[in-house]
């Protein structure tokens, strides 16, 4: 009997000191973990709850940074997303310096399972930008493919004040959606990945509703 209540107090010891290491970490997932959990969100059905056909992002699920090829002649993403600063007045702001730079969020998993069946989504931005002469655009997809990322067609880029209100119509058969309906994502276009415009550009967003429609 003393001899179990030796092992029991060893693994409880074990146990507390593997918690601690984990708390003083703020992570109870390893460095490779944490990056899959932006990089490639798992899709957890036990996760699901039902949020009905509106609902907002959290702007706070932020992927730090996006994929890229890094080929100096592309249009392709920036690997660095914009800049993302507390506004005291509410929301937050998002810095862009280069063409083709992104804010990632990552769509949780009843996020993910609403938009499975749409067929199309009406986009409601809270928010302004300090400059009208950088073109905007934004889609449903998946940040980490470099190609048929698309979840949604795409519109012609333009100045953010004038794409607060979009509809995206939603493609792909099922097998597809369920693969690439991962993120939403905001990018500057108009030149070569990395060509900065010049002054940079902060985009104020207060919040981002969807409004979800199954036709």
């Amino acid at each position: 009997m003393l001899r179990k209540l030796m092992v029991l107090a060893a693994m409880l010891l074990i146990a507390g000191i593997l918690l601690t290491g984990c708390r003083r970490s703020g992570s109870f997932y390893s460095e490779q973990e944490e990056e899959d959990r932006w990089r490639n969100p798992e899709f957890v059905m036990e996760d699901v709850v039902e949020i009905g056909a509106e609902w907002f992002l959290d702007l706070t699920a932020l992927a730090p940074e996006s994929w890229s090829d890094n080929d100096i002649w592309s249009y392709n993403p920036t690997k660095e997303v914009a800049e993302v600063t507390v506004n005291p007045n509410g929301g937050y702001d998002f810095t862009f310096e280069k063409f083709n730079q992104r804010i990632v969020l990552i769509l949780d998993s009843s996020q993910r399972f609403s938009l499975w069946e749409a067929t199309y989504v009406e986009v409601e931005i809270d928010g302004e930008a300090t400059r009208d002469d950088v073109g905007f655009r934004y889609h449903i997809g998946w940040s980490e493919k470099g190609s048929n990322w698309n979840a949604s067609i795409s519109f012609e880029p333009a100045a953010f004040s004038s794409i607060l209100n979009e509809t995206l119509d939603i493609t792909g058969e099922p097998e597809e959606r369920e693969e690439k309906i991962v993120n939403f994502m905001i990018q500057t276009r108009g030149g070569l990945i990395n060509d900065k415009f010049g002054d940079p550009v902060t985009v104020t967003i207060r919040s981002i509703k969807f409004k979800v429609f199954y036709d």
